[in-house]
C-alpha cells in the first residue's frame, strides 16, 4: 500500500508490517513509523490478518502476488489496488 495508507493505519493504532522491492526506502518508514518489516510478500501475510497491496501496472503485482516469495504462500485475505497511468483505469 502507499506510505500514507499505511501511515493512517498506524496512527489509528494499527500494527503494520510494510514490506517493498525497495528496502531502502520500507526501511526508512518502517524506523520512522515504527512498523515491522517484512523480508518477502510472504513473510507480511505469516504476519498479518490482511494485506494490502497498491502496485503500478508493471510485473511487480504478479510477483508479490503469486511468485515463489508471493502472498498466494500464505492462506491470507489480500486487496491488490492497482494504480493506472495518466489517471486512466
Amino acid at each position: 500500500m502507499r506510505k500514507p495508507t499505511a501511515k493512517h493505519l498506524v496512527d489509528a493504532g494499527h500494527s503494520v508490517t510494510v514490506w517493498s522491492h525497495n528496502s531502502e526506502k520500507t526501511n526508512r518508514f518502517a524506523k520512522k513509523h515504527g512498523c515491522a518489516l517484512g523480508r518477502t510478500p510472504a513473510n507480511v501475510a505469516q504476519k498479518s490478518q490482511i494485506s494490502f497491496l497498491c502496485m503500478g501496472d508493471t510485473p511487480m503485482p504478479r510477483e508479490a502476488i503469486l511468485g515463489e516469495a508471493g502472498l498466494t504462500q500464505e492462506d491470507i485475505a489480500f486487496c491488490h489496488v492497482r494504480t493506472a497511468k495518466n489517471g486512466k483505469a
